[in-house]
């Protein structure tokens, strides 16, 4: 039975990831409980990959370690028009002349497109080289839907899924170092797994850094994989004004803006394909109650945003 204590208001943005930011994949070792409560989960029902059970464990592990940064504070800062002042852009462009120019692949599904983007950028700043997009057969590509792939490994900047929404990320594809790196043969394909497999380029809570490239530095010693990445989003990612504008005035009438909530994503869509069994919503609320007592003071009453692609997981 799911409770009715929590007061829910559901909603699909995009943008609603760059206000999530505590909800992140970690790897960390677990207590025995974590153990016992996975192996039951795993013997009682067909619902979750690997992947998905590392996401539990990092969730049972710390609930304060979640809470790091009030999202209502988040939201002002992202929607007040001065974020590009607080986290400017990388400068994309600061690698020697003839270094490699590193091409990364947009692919999969919202989530990991911009994740594999972020981790690839942070490898191509460590190698002190450049890097371009590619949305070659990308599946958010508008030319990829409409059966009109690209057909050069670069070609299409006008139809970028990337550009059209976001700010400047990496250099463009037109972009006269970019044009000389291929014409010259002087690039190089990174594939995902290059900095997804390795933990340490994956950036987990187990690594920390001392991250200071000429491209991006972060201001603190020694920080965490999962602090780093969380500032250099807000860096990398700046959505057009008239996305965000639009974004942050749909959300105004839900009072984001002056009170603390706790927001979650709930995926369904395309992993249907995928055999997936998903969690019923009473799960997610057992997942967020230990959150409760460290976001909501005083008896206040909890306010849980939802993302979703799938509005039949609400009651209207």
């Amino acid at each position: 039975m799911v409770s009715t204590r929590f007061k829910v208001h559901a909603f699909a943005v995009l943008s609603l990831c760059l206000l999530v930011l505590r909800v992140e994949e970690s790897l960390v070792k677990t207590k025995d409980k974590e153990q016992r409560y996975l192996q039951k989960r795993r013997l009682s029902r067909n619902r979750i990959s690997n992947r998905t059970d590392e996401h539990l464990i990092a969730h049972l592990s710390n609930p304060n370690e979640t809470i790091s940064q009030e999202l209502s504070t988040l939201a002002h800062s992202y929607c007040d028009g001065n974020d590009l002042v607080e986290y400017p852009l990388p400068d994309y462009g600061l690698c020697p002349p003839d270094s490699t120019l590193n091409v990364i692949h947009f692919f999969g599904g919202m989530t990991n497109a911009m994740k594999f983007i972020m981790l690839g950028a942070l490898m191509s700043f460590e190698e002190n080289r450049c890097f371009t997009i590619s949305e070659e057969n990308a599946h958010l590509n508008p030319g990829f839907l409409s059966g009109k792939s690209q057909t050069g490994a670069l070609h299409g900047e006008s139809e970028s899924f990337v550009h059209h929404f976001f700010e400047e990320i990496g250099l463009p594809n037109d972009h006269e170092f970019v044009k000389e790196k291929l014409r010259t043969n002087n690039f190089k394909y990174r594939k995902w797994h290059e900095f997804f497999m390795d933990e340490r380029l994956r950036r987990t809570q187990r690594h920390n850094y001392n991250f200071n490239t000429e491209s991006y530095s972060h201001p603190k010693p020694n920080v965490n994989g999962i602090e780093l990445k969380r500032d250099f989003l807000r860096h990398m990612w700046h959505l057009k004004p008239a996305y965000r504008d639009n974004t942050c005035g749909g959300l105004k009438g839900h009072n984001i803006f002056d009170t603390d909530y706790i927001a979650i994503s709930i995926r369904r869509g395309d992993k249907t394909s995928e055999d997936f069994t998903y969690p019923r919503m009473s799960e997610y609320i057992l997942r967020i109650e230990p959150l409760i007592p460290h976001v909501f003071k005083d008896g206040q009453q909890p306010k849980i945003f939802v993302a979703t692609d799938d509005c039949g997981l609400m009651p209207t």
